[in-house]
Order: C-alpha cells, then sequence, then structure tokens
C-alpha cells in the first residue's frame, strides 16, 4: 500500500499544462497488485476528462533523473474515462478500481487530461505507508522529464495527493525441509515443522497430506498452501519418508530347559508384533540332534513383515535320560509238577510261565531303541539258566542243591530259584525286577524213592 494523503501544501500546486504528469513511488508491505488508485486534481466544477496510466519504471535511465529509469512499460491505461469536479477551483479528489494489476516494488503513476485543460497536481508529503522519491515525470512529446522536488525543511511536499490500494497477488511460502522417520514416529507439524509464508496482508496456511504405501515404507507428500485471498495462493510439498527397517518382535518364546526324555512341552504359541504390519508371518520348525539320552532339540521361530524384515528366536532344549527303565519279572503256575512215578501229587513241584517285560521313558522316541531284556532263573545255591519271557519251566523246589535240566524241550531247574529279570535301557541305566515260585511248599514231597 501507499498513502500521501495526510499533509497538503497550502498552494503549492504544480501545472503540468498539456502534458502527462505524476509521481514515482514504492509500495510499502508485501502487496503487490493493485486494486484501487484513489488520486486528486486540482479542476473548476463539471466534468473532467483524463486517463490514468501505471508505468513500470524499466525505461531508460532518465537524464539528470536523481535516481532510477523513465516510467517505460505500460502496466495499466484507464482510457479516457470521465469525473465530476464538484470544488470551485478546488481540490478534488477521484477513484480509479483496477484489476489487480501486479507491479514491480517501484513504479509511476501519471494523469493526462484529454479535454484541452491542464493538469494541476498539488503536492503532499511526505508518505505515511511506503517512499516517495525527490522528483516527479513530465511526459514531452519525445522524452520524460524528471520533476526534482527536493524534500528539506522549507519545501517538505515533494510528491502528489495519492492514495494505493493492493488487494492480493501473490504470496510467497517455504516448505520446512523433507524428512525420514521410522514406522510408527512422529509425522506431525509440531515435528517436523510448519511451511513459513508471506503474503498481501494475513496469510493462511493450510497443508494436506496424500500417502503412498510401499515395500520400503510409506511417503507422505505433503502439499502447503499460503492463501492471503490472491486468486494464485502459492503452494510447495514436502516429502516425508516413513521407513520400515525395524523387523517384528517375537513374543512368547520360552527360555531353554533340560527334560528327560519324552517329557519336551508342547511348542509354545509364540505371537509377534510390528510397528507397520498389522499381522506378521511367523514359521515354526523344530530339530532334534545328538544321541539318545544326549540329545537337543532346538525350536525355531521366525516373524516376517510385509516388507521383509525378519527376526529370529529359538529354544533349545537338552534332552537328558537319567530315568531306568521300569522292569517287570512274573512266575505263574499253570499246573503241578509230572508226578513222576508215583500217584500222589507232588506239591514241591510246578509248571510255570515266565513273565519278563521292561518299558522305558524313551520308547518311542526317535533314535531311542528298546530297552534290552534278561531274564534268568537263577538257584540260591549257584545254578543260572537264560529263559524267553512267555517259556514254560519245571521248578522243584530244593533248598540243598540246585539241577537244572532241560527233559522235553522244557527247562526244569531245582533248587531254591529265583526269576530276575535286568532292564538295560540305551542310556545304560537298569532296572531289575524278581519273582519266586508261588504254591509250593518245599519239603513235602510225597514221592517215594522209587520215583527217582
Amino acid at each position: 500500500m501507499f498513502q500521501n494523503n495526510d499533509s497538503a501544501a497550502a498552494g503549492i500546486d504544480h501545472n503540468f499544462g498539456l502534458h502527462e504528469g505524476g509521481d514515482q513511488i514504492t509500495l510499502g508491505g508485501n502487496c503487490r497488485a493493485i486494486s484501487q488508485l484513489e488520486l486528486a486534481i486540482i479542476a473548476a466544477p463539471g466534468p473532467v476528462d483524463l486517463i490514468v496510466r501505471i508505468y513500470a519504471n524499466d525505461g531508460p535511465i532518465a537524464l539528470f533523473a536523481p535516481a532510477g529509469n523513465e516510467p517505460g512499460t505500460v502496466l495499466f491505461d484507464s482510457g479516457v474515462m470521465t469525473i465530476q469536479a464538484t470544488a470551485q477551483f478546488g481540490f478534488n479528489t477521484f477513484v480509479v478500481d483496477l484489476p489487480n494489476v501486479p507491479v514491480p516494488d517501484t513504479f509511476t503513476w501519471t494523469v493526462q487530461r484529454t479535454d484541452g485543460s491542464g493538469l494541476w497536481l498539488r503536492r503532499y508529503g511526505p508518505p505515511s505507508i511506503g517512499t516517495g522519491h525527490d522528483f516527479a515525470w513530465d511526459r514531452w512529446p519525445t522524452y520524460w522529464a524528471p520533476l526534482s522536488f527536493p524534500n528539506n525543511a522549507s519545501v517538505p511536499f515533494n510528491h502528489f495527493y495519492a492514495v494505493v490500494h493492493a488487494a492480493g497477488g501473490a504470496s510467497t511460502i517455504t516448505c520446512p525441509a523433507g524428512a525420514t522417520v521410522a514406522c510408527g514416529g512422529d509425522t506431525s507439524t509440531a515435528a517436523l515443522g510448519t511451511a513459513a509464508a508471506q503474503g498481501c496482508g494475513p496469510v493462511n496456511v493450510t497443508y494436506t497430506d496424500a500417502t503412498a504405501t510401499g515395500c520400503a515404507g510409506d511417503t507422505i507428500t505433503r502439499t502447503w498452501v499460503a492463501n492471503d485471498g490472491s486468486a494464485t495462493p502459492a503452494n510447495c510439498v514436502q516429502l516425508i519418508q516413513v521407513a520400515d527397517s525395524t523387523p517384528p518382535t517375537l513374543v512368547g518364546v520360552p527360555a531353554g530347559a533340560t527334560v528327560e526324555c519324552g517329557a519336551a512341552p508342547p511348542a509354545a504359541a509364540v505371537t509377534a508384533v510390528d510397528d507397520c504390519s498389522a499381522d506378521p508371518t511367523i514359521t515354526f520348525s523344530e530339530v532334534t540332534s545328538g544321541t539318545c539320552g544326549s540329545s537337543t532339540l532346538t525350536r525355531t521361530w521366525i516373524a516376517a513383515d510385509n516388507c521383509g524384515n525378519a527376526s529370529l528366536a529359538s529354544q533349545v532344549i537338552n534332552i537328558a535320560d537319567t530315568t531306568p527303565p521300569v522292569a517287570s519279572a512274573t512266575l505263574t503256575m499253570v499246573r503241578d509238577g509230572d508226578g513222576e512215578g508215583s500217584d500222589h501229587h507232588d506239591d514241591d513241584e510246578g509248571v510255570f510261565v515266565v513273565g519278563a517285560s521292561c518299558s522305558d521313558n524313551c520308547d518311542g522316541v526317535a533314535g531311542c531303541g528298546a530297552a534290552t531284556l534278561v531274564a534268568e532263573l537263577r538257584c540260591a545255591q549257584g545254578g543260572v539258566v537264560q529263559v524267553a519271557a512267555g517259556a514254560t519251566v519245571e521248578i522243584e523246589l530244593d533248598d540243598e542243591e540246585c539241577e537244572i535240566e532241560i527233559e522235553h524241550g522244557e527247562i526244569e531247574i531245582e533248587g531254591d530259584v529265583t526269576l530276575v529279570v535286568t532292564c538295560t535301557d540305551a542310556s545304560g541305566n537298569t532296572a531289575q525286577a524278581v519273582a519266586v515260585p508261588v504254591g509250593l511248599s518245599p519239603d513235602n514231597d510225597d514221592e517215594d524213592e522209587d520215583d527217582d
């Protein structure tokens, strides 16, 4: 804006005659699009025909001008317009509306009467808004002549009455620097900055975000707009890269453990969380290595997000075998002894079925074989014979001697007999079970001598 209408020089008017004349000024503020000129002439009452023009001050350097170029390029020409003067030989103001004419910082406005009368302008000064210069312009037929009006204490009125209104105009805007933030990071304007803008009067600064999702993360295109009411708001773009370089976090992976063979716990229900991907993919695998009784079960979970970032966690379970197998031994009598040579019952002799078995906590575990079983009939007197589970044997009690025979495919043993079952697992752990014949009575033999 430019305002020079506060202090008038009484009686100090300038006569341009039939020439075009006006003042060179510099606008104040940021507005550079003129919407209105308020000027004044000295004229008798009645209609006044005139033309108002604005020049860019881009002509040749004027001869004898204190500073600057001639008016040069015409930026605005009102054409012939008629105003109505009302003051008797007095001071008449008039207004010219302009279509927001862009102008440089410094320009020249002029008035030219077209009705054959001379142009008189009254001197004012100094401007209260904007800056004036120490000369004005008078257009002669072939050149522009500068009119010097020194600004001093005796003659301070070195400009002409003028009020220039600038509405709108191009705003200027500067975006904050682009940024890269981690996924889930703060992308607010408080964290990443606000655009700085200047305009003609108050400037409204707004922004909009457009987000494009990709494997490397989101790209936010933040468009800033500065609007001071002009038809051409200024804008700039700030790019914000949301990077996803952080792998998911596995949750619920158990600590390592040492367990007995066959006692490994079931695999845990492991989950994963990620800053960017709502549902990371979890892959599970397990591998067993080593030998029975000294093996390692390694369980591995891998979590991957949508961008290929992955994390891995494992649980190592050491599998030991310190538990011995369980041995079972039974002697089940199925009939009395043969009673050779006698019709009498020998209640110290009978036929028995051998029961022998082994079970182990590592049964069925990969790499672990079944426990070995050894079943023996032992006499307290020192005799030993191996038997198979399910075999039938004839046992006769005798606490003095031990005699072992095979008769008719069956083992016959006489003595103080015990069945001993020994089980040995793959880790060398052993267990024993014993059984004695039940249902016989020692030293109660009805057999006579001829039965031998």
